[in-house]
């Protein structure tokens, strides 16, 4: 299959990993599951930091700066369901009491799945535009720490795949999924690339 669908199914998989020694199996529903990460993806990605706090652990303050806390973005949730989602497969852990996603890939395709359901929500294209898109010097360009989830984003939202492809073509041939976007994309994006 597709680059998309395997990353699609693998997170599946990750996020169905469970503890069969917890009692907090059932606290969460996949759908939550899928959600709750897909938010701390978003949060990683747009607040600029890597690693989450391991919860329950009581982390050096000193070691683990820059750290998020989940409680801090899943705010509504109880705390077995935030300890049984960070405990699934799609978690690796980093050191002094901190968290990661298991793949960067992962974090990256996650927070692009969020801004489409986002998306699929309501929320207006225009707010969504000024995330990915910047002018820097007076050169329109995709922000640079967001190539990745634009690039994902761009296979769902045609809009943000034709102005990814006039401003910064590369970012579509290095990330996400090029086998899958349309034929007319793939030739207009190798079209921009050979001129640029």
């Amino acid at each position: 299959g597709s680059l998309a669908a395997m990353t699609e199914h693998a997170i599946a998989i990750k996020l169905a990993e469970e503890d069969p020694f917890r009692p907090d199996n059932g606290a969460l529903s996949p759908e939550e599951a899928r959600q709750g990460a897909e938010r701390l993806a978003a949060a990683l990605t747009f607040g600029h930091a890597f690693t989450l706090l391991a919860t329950g652990d009581q982390a050096d303050p000193a070691l683990a700066a820059g750290a998020l806390d989940p409680r801090k973005v899943l705010v509504e949730w109880r705390d077995d369901q935030r300890q049984a989602l960070v405990r699934r497969g799609i978690f690796a852990p980093s050191t002094y009491g901190r968290l990661r996603f298991h793949h960067r890939s992962a974090q990256e395709y996650l927070a692009a799945t969020w801004l489409k359901r986002l998306l699929e929500a309501g929320c207006s294209l225009s707010r969504v535009w000024e995330l990915i898109f910047a002018e820097r010097y007076g050169v329109e360009t995709v922000v640079p720490s967001l190539r990745a989830v634009g690039a994902w984003l761009a296979l769902w939202v045609p809009e943000i795949r034709d102005e990814t492809i006039r401003r910064e073509p590369l970012a579509l041939l290095v990330h996400g999924d090029p086998r899958s976007l349309p034929i007319p994309s793939r030739e207009a994006l190798l079209l921009a690339y050979a001129v640029k």
